[in-house]
């Protein structure tokens, strides 16, 4: 898929100058592509452990409170 294609013509025209040319641009963004996904692997293994630390009682309260700001959103 060609990433050019989801962004909006002058937004596009905007960071390519900025990122001084197409080449440029597609490399910062393969970049932060390769950053952004290089992370998710060890943010998971961290929020395995800390769910494992929790009891379930405060399992359930996170949960509970993550679903009522999500309810109180959605009404906004």
């Amino acid at each position: 898929m060609d990433w050019r294609l989801r962004l909006p013509g002058g937004l596009y025209r905007r960071a390519a100058e900025k990122a001084g040319g197409d080449t440029q641009l597609a490399q910062r963004v393969r970049i932060f592509l390769e950053r952004y996904t290089a992370d998710q692997p060890q943010q998971a293994v961290a929020a395995a452990a800390r769910a494992a630390s929790l009891t379930p009682e405060r399992r359930s309260e996170i949960a509970r409170t993550a679903a009522l700001a999500r309810h109180r959103k959605a009404e906004e």
